[in-house]
C-alpha cells in the first residue's frame, strides 16, 4: 500500500532485517548498535513499517496478540513525539531544498498505526506456500465482512495454485 504524498520519496535507509537478534544492548539495558545491515536499502517510508514484532498472530486470542499491541502502540507513540521534536533539515546533497514544503509529507508513525501497515506486512512477509492464507487475511482487512473469500473469486476467477 502506497503512501501517495511519498510515491517519489525521499526514500530513507531501511535495514530490512531489524529484529531484536539484530539490536544488541549491555547489562544495563543500553542499545550498543544496530548489526546485519547486509540488505540495507534506500526503500520506500511504508517498508520502515514491515517489522514482524509488532504482527499479531491470527492464531492467538486477543489477549494473547495483547503485548505485541502493546508495543506497537508504545512505539508509534514515541516516533509521534519524536517527530514532532524533529528540526526539519533539507538533505545534505541538496542544501537549497525547500523543506517546508515537506511539512505535509505523511510521517511514518501515522503510516504504521494505520491499517495500510498491517496490509504491507501481510504482504511482504507471506512466502508462495502461505500466499492463499495471506491472501485471505488482506482480504479481510480491506473488505471487512462485507465481501467474502467466495465473492471475490467468483469476480476474479479461480487458478489452480499447483
Amino acid at each position: 500500500m502506497a503512501i501517495e504524498d511519498r510515491v517519489r520519496g525521499p526514500f530513507p535507509l531501511c535495514h530490512l532485517d531489524l529484529h531484536f537478534g539484530n539490536i544488541p544492548f549491555d547489562k544495563e539495558y543500553n542499545l550498543t548498535g544496530i548489526i546485519d545491515w547486509s540488505n540495507a536499502q534506500a526503500a520506500p517510508l511504508e517498508q520502515l513499517s514491515v517489522c514482524p514484532e509488532f504482527a499479531t498472530s491470527p492464531g492467538m486470542s486477543d489477549e494473547e496478540n495483547q503485548p505485541m499491541v502493546d508495543l506497537k502502540n508504545l512505539v508509534v507513540q514515541s516516533m509521534r513525539e519524536m517527530e514532532q521534536d524533529q528540526e526539519r533539515k533539507p538533505p545534505l546533497d541538496n542544501p537549497d531544498l525547500d523543506v517546508v514544503g515537506q511539512s505535509n509529507l505523511t510521517p511514518l508513525s501515522t503510516y504504521m498505526a494505520s491499517k495500510s501497515a498491517e496490509i504491507t506486512y501481510r504482504q511482504y512477509m507471506s512466502s508462495p506456500r502461505g500466499s492463499l492464507f495471506a491472501g485471505k487475511m488482506v482480504a479481510g482487512l480491506i473488505y471487512g465482512k462485507s465481501v467474502s473469500w467466495d465473492q471475490l473469486k467468483e469476480v476474479y476467477g479461480v487458478m489452480p495454485l499447483f
